[in-house]
């Protein structure tokens, strides 16, 4: 992970030319310094950018959504309470972005690792799977001429 201006990347340089990276950062930061909107409770932004190796057809395109899960490793620490000050005070350094992980010793790395174990996995084939109908599904076939207007994206041939 490396942090710039706030925002979070995952992955290599060299990934991000290879497959693409994620990018992770306070949408509502945002809004309020570029829109000056006032937003209520966290409001946190994911991305992944999608870079294949080779250029696919849009016809392909729509039938295969990207795996992700073979990139990237995302476990979610939502109760801190029970880990010791120390654990505590690295765990809240990493998720507030004040540290990464090549600045902590090989043993705190561990430990991190320890207390992410038990912990939610983010399933990002599922979630690319979720949005995939309507977000490229629909409008690449729209664009392929594989639907027409009106129909609804159970009729795409």
């Amino acid at each position: 992970m490396n942090l710039y201006e706030g925002t979070r990347y995952f992955g290599r340089k060299s990934q991000r030319q290879q497959a693409g990276y994620c990018r992770v950062y306070d949408k509502r930061k945002e809004q309020e310094e570029r829109k000056g909107k006032k937003t209520v409770g966290e409001l946190t932004r994911v991305e992944i950018v999608y870079r294949p190796a080779e250029k696919i057809p849009m016809e392909s395109l729509i039938q295969y959504p990207p795996q992700f899960n073979n990139l990237y490793f995302c476990q979610v620490l939502n109760d801190l309470t029970p880990l010791k000050p120390e654990k505590r005070a690295i765990a809240l350094a990493v998720q507030n972005g004040l540290m990464t992980m090549d600045e902590f010793t090989p043993h705190h790395k561990r430990t991190i690792m320890q207390l992410l174990a038990d912990q939610e996995t983010v399933d990002f084939d599922e979630i690319a799977y979720e949005q995939w109908e309507e977000n490229v599904l629909v409008p690449c076939a729209l664009i392929c001429g594989k639907v027409k207007r009106g129909t609804t994206s159970e009729q795409i041939s």
